[in-house]
């Protein structure tokens, strides 16, 4: 055949046909020009393409909801979609299979974290969306892997075309440096630093300023951040309703003040630097936070949810003071603690709306759990009670059973047991709710590793031949028992 010849439609069909393609899929694969010399009934077989009929905005509505890799991919579609997907308000980057092969082995981690980089920088510079509605970027990132004028362009992009959800998840190496928010950022009076004016993709035809106003979600972890800097957010984000900073070595204190703060949810946890936390006058409905030794809590009428996770052993007698103005109205408390440092409480301060309990602990040897019976005590109205026990060293040993606290649960219908080994301090504390627990409608018994430490050998095996022996015989049987 010629160099210039050409192919004919039906020649292109028959080719396909050999290949197994059916006549739809066979026509669909011919350009437009060659569809077109079809004879007509042929051309009744095409299937209609409506989704590419749609607006512009509904088609990058639709390409909104798929993963950013996803949405490059409808490129191959037609004619008209190679160009929407660089439309979407929503940049979403992480890599799951990468951040894998980065936490296995440090070598190929550093060739990971370079090619992270690089894909982020690139589709930011294909990106042409004049609103981005969500950031996310969530890798394994270090002060050495990359530069800060990296993360301090990614972020004026972002605020420049009014992002409503911002997060940073930077999940930081062990024994590596966070990254830190680049400050120069939020000095208005002069927008963005200088020295980030030579970068590609920062568009000079939008105005100099940045516009945090639209913010209504700022979530950072393994990122120092400053509590000034927190505050700023606070003070000129009035739309912000939830505030996440985990593992911010920077900061130090914090101030949450004002009944104006649209602030709903506030989450300040493993911070080692923290000083001082002071939450005053404020609508924020939950709070999850590490203890801190000056925590000042007061006039928070609409706090109905705490976390509180034990950053070491910790005076709980104490704990329990700072938090006397909200305990009488936590609808929601979950507590990460050891038994033995909740066994020095003397005496419970009672927690009379309470209704869903949650208790996190590690599991070392035997040790008893008994002493999580007078705190429930201290919960009238609980209805439900989660146990998570991280195996740590768990071990059975013959001993005596203990008894809790006599309290009468009748409120109580849903216990979950989160990490049962069969020990006697767990067989000992489910005892006690079949004991007080008179409304009981469901129990479920979790045998299986969800976190911490890499599971023993061969252990949830036996957490779940035991739980299937001895639970069976204690539960009665208008519970429903769920055994995983």
């Amino acid at each position: 055949m010629g160099k210039g010849s050409k192919i004919s439609p039906r020649s292109q069909l028959k080719k396909c046909s050999n290949r197994g393609y059916s006549l739809e899929d066979r026509i669909a694969q011919l350009p437009e020009d060659q569809i077109a010399q079809l004879p007509e009934d042929w051309i009744v077989h095409v299937p209609e393409d409506r989704i590419s009929q749609l607006p512009d905005d509904i088609l990058i509505l639709i390409l909104s909801f798929l993963k950013l890799k996803e949405a490059a991919q409808t490129s191959v579609l037609s004619r008209r979609w190679p160009t929407l997907w660089v439309y979407n308000p929503r940049l979403e980057f992480d890599a799951p299979k990468a951040l894998q092969r980065t936490i296995q082995n440090f070598m190929v981690g550093k060739k990971e974290r370079h090619n992270f980089v690089n894909w982020v920088n690139s589709i930011m510079q294909l990106h042409k969306g004049s609103t981005v509605d969500e950031f996310r970027l969530c890798f394994s990132l270090d002060k050495f892997s990359i530069s800060q004028n990296d993360i301090a362009k990614w972020l004026d992009y972002s605020f420049k075309r009014k992002v409503q959800r911002l997060e940073l998840d930077l999940l930081k190496p062990y024994s590596s440096v966070s990254c830190d928010f680049p400050d120069r950022l939020l000095n208005t009076d002069i927008g963005l630093s200088t020295g980030l004016s030579h970068l590609n993709y920062c568009d000079s035809q939008l105005p100099g300023s940045i516009h945090f106003k639209p913010l209504r979600e700022l979530i950072l972890r393994c990122v120092n951040i400053t509590g000034e800097a927190i505050e700023f957010f606070l003070h000129n984000c009035p739309f912000l309703e939830q505030l996440v900073v985990v593992e911010s070595e920077k900061l130090g204190n914090l101030i949450v003040s004002g009944p104006s703060l649209m602030l709903k949810h506030l989450q300040i946890e493993l911070c080692p630097n923290v000083e001082s936390i002071k939450i005053c006058d404020s609508n924020i409905v939950s709070l999850n936070i590490s203890v801190v030794e000056n925590l000042i809590l007061t006039n928070v009428p609409k706090l109905t949810k705490l976390s509180v996770l034990e950053w070491g052993l910790v005076d709980w007698s104490h704990v329990f003071s700072q938090l006397s103005c909200c305990l009488s109205q936590l609808e929601k408390f979950t507590l990460h603690t050891q038994p033995k440092a909740l066994a020095e409480v003397s005496d419970f301060p009672e927690l009379s709306q309470l209704k869903h309990l949650k208790i996190g602990a590690d599991a070392f040897y035997d040790d008893s759990l008994m002493v999580f019976t007078s705190l429930i005590k201290a919960c009238p109205y609980l209805q439900k009670f989660v146990l998570q026990l991280r195996w740590i060293c768990p071990s059975k040993i013959k001993r005596r059973k203990e008894k809790g606290a006599v309290c009468s649960l009748k409120y109580l219908r849903v216990i979950e047991f989160i990490g049962y080994w069969g020990r006697v301090s767990d067989i000992e504390l489910l005892e006690f709710f079949l004991e007080n627990a008179v409304a009981l409608e469901e129990i479920t018994i979790d045998c299986r590793e969800h976190e911490g430490r890499r599971p023993i050998k061969g252990l949830e095996p036996t957490a779940r031949t035991c739980s299937l022996k001895e639970i069976k015989q204690l539960v009665p049987k208008h519970v429903k028992l769920v055994i995983l």
